[in-house]
């Protein structure tokens, strides 16, 4: 599998709380479930069998991290110049693409990722467009079309929203600063919860099964377990192989992802986005208490794992994973793409296109500040910090993201290569 970043292109040895790993389809040639780093503080979540299978987007915890009480100061941070004349409210002469949002008490974790599924074009239409049922969803579309029709009359006030997102999760109640990328990953699973109908849930379909591809290990999941409109715009797809190093039998698992959590270098001062994803990808050793069982030699075996993705998500999310165990922050800064390649195996390459992310300024992942930088006409670039939003696309570059924590990117084009698919 390779990810080309720009021209190039790099060799992966081995690649959404979103963090987001669900069901395992598994083969059962190695009968053990492998695992995955999944949550912003690195700890770790186990990848279940179809049996076990949660049928939700992944959620990131922090929970070995001290709760640390943030007072919030309009941002001391450096974002650089307007580029544009700001009247006195804040607010540029010019119509803006979205209002602010105001900062309830420590917010600023929501209000950034708000803004950045604000710029989510297909999701922002679909929320704003259709009529389903879900207490959460019906505050989410009338936030979105507040947002859209108030640019000019100042920022909106996002406390319904927040209202009814708590009474769902009542771990976001209170002022402490929480994690935005956690923050996502609830929103997204409990709109998923009441947006999704799969086709059957029968007992009879709790049964086992072992697909043969990754085409059969989707439709599986699509029709038994999640089946909404976040899955087509959210979600994609990647294959495991484990394979046992002393007689070399090869298990695979095709697993569906919502975003992808990169683990990031240590002890580098500047890490490029493509590293990241090498990293997620590379051979991993699975031994003493993680050995897999082999149904060749009938016993646990030293084995490696090794991820691949087989089908690209139309909204690839990635979280870089920044902040270790204490809490505390890498200092490393990320080099962003604009544009990332994605090879899908052995049929298609698929091209994303750079449109959000949400920047965590600060050293604590319980404290500092989050802002935003989005796209929303794929043309001119607008930082969002709170209720303030301006134009800044005369002083952006990729530069400008090196606080980065969520990435959002969108799907350009997938062109197909091969004739075959796993």
């Amino acid at each position: 599998m390779t990810v080309a970043i720009g021209s190039s292109q790099k060799t992966l040895n081995n690649l959404f709380s979103f963090s987001s790993l669900a069901t395992t389809l598994s083969t059962s040639i190695l009968g053990a479930s492998p695992s995955s780093s999944s949550s912003s503080s690195n700890s770790s979540s186990t990848i279940s069998t179809l049996t076990n299978y949660s049928p939700s987007p992944s959620l990131s915890s922090s929970s070995t991290v001290t709760l640390t009480r943030f007072n919030h100061r309009r941002s001391s941070f450096d974002y650089g110049n307007d580029d544009d004349n700001i009247d006195n409210t804040g607010f540029k002469s010019e119509k803006l693409p979205v209002a602010g949002l105001s900062n309830l008490g420590n917010t600023c974790y929501m209000n950034s990722v708000l803004q950045a599924l604000f710029a989510t074009k297909p999701f922002r239409d679909y929320i704003m467009a259709h009529h389903e049922n879900g207490q959460l969803y019906s505050a989410l579309s009338r936030l979105f079309k507040e947002m859209s029709s108030s640019i000019r009359h100042g920022h909106v006030n996002p406390s319904q929203f927040r209202s009814t997102f708590i009474q769902l999760e009542s771990k976001f109640n209170g002022c402490e600063q929480q994690d935005a990328q956690e923050f996502l990953s609830y929103v997204i699973n409990d709109l998923h919860d009441e947006l999704n109908k799969p086709k059957s849930r029968s007992r009879s379909n709790n049964t086992m099964i072992e697909p043969k591809s990754a085409q059969e290990a989707w439709s599986i999941y699509r029709s038994r377990y999640d089946d909404s409109k976040l899955v087509d715009i959210f979600v994609g797809q990647y294959a495991s192989v484990i394979k046992c190093s002393y007689c070399g039998n090869e298990s695979t698992c095709w697993d569906p992802f919502w975003d992808l959590p990169l683990p990031v270098p240590r002890n580098r001062n500047r890490i490029d986005i493509d590293e990241c994803i090498a990293e997620f990808t590379a051979a991993e050793i699975l031994d003493g208490n993680e050995q897999p069982f082999c149904s060749r030699c009938k016993q646990h075996r030293r084995s490696t794992k090794r991820l691949s993705i087989v089908r690209s998500p139309k909204i690839l999310v990635i979280h870089l994973k920044k902040f270790s165990n204490n809490g505390y922050k890498l200092s490393s800064d990320i080099n962003v793409n604009q544009q990332i390649r994605i090879d899908n195996g052995s049929t298609t390459m698929a091209t994303y296109e750079l449109y959000g992310c949400v920047c965590h300024h600060g050293y604590l992942s319980r404290s500092g500040h989050y802002t935003a930088y989005c796209q929303y006409d794929q043309q001119r670039w607008y930082h969002c910090d709170d209720q303030k939003v301006r134009d800044c696309t005369n002083s952006f570059s990729m530069a400008t993201l090196k606080d980065s924590y969520v990435l959002f990117y969108r799907q350009q084009q997938l062109d197909h290569h091969y004739s075959s698919r796993l």
